[in-house]
């Protein structure tokens, strides 16, 4: 279903109704799905090409992340994803994340 589209602005209560709702959700995707893959993704093939500078775990997650250009709502919910990830996927483990990010394969 397509809303009409008015010749006015959206009232702060239909913004609030309609509007609010769909931007939470699809937040709520990015940080579930889209931004956890990318990274892993990121991480584990810059692992298997060689090309991970040494920097902590934390610099390469933001720079990962900072593609979404999204503030993450529970960091912390979202980098366990991230591990999770890497260890059933790609079979890749962290095991230092400072002062320089060191993973092992699995």
């Amino acid at each position: 279903m397509f809303r009409k589209r008015k010749n006015e602005d959206m009232s702060n209560e239909e913004f609030i109704e309609f509007e609010m709702p769909h931007i939470k959700l699809c937040s709520n995707y990015i940080e579930e799905f889209l931004i956890p893959n990318y990274v892993a993704f990121y991480i584990s093939s810059g692992y298997y090409h060689n090309i991970l500078t040494e920097c902590p775990f934390k610099q390469h997650f933001n720079s990962a992340a900072d593609v979404f250009n999204h503030t993450i709502s529970n960091k912390n919910k979202v980098i366990a994803e991230v591990k999770r990830i890497m260890k059933f996927i790609y079979s890749l483990e962290i095991v230092e994340e400072n002062p320089i990010l060191k993973v092992k394969e699995i």
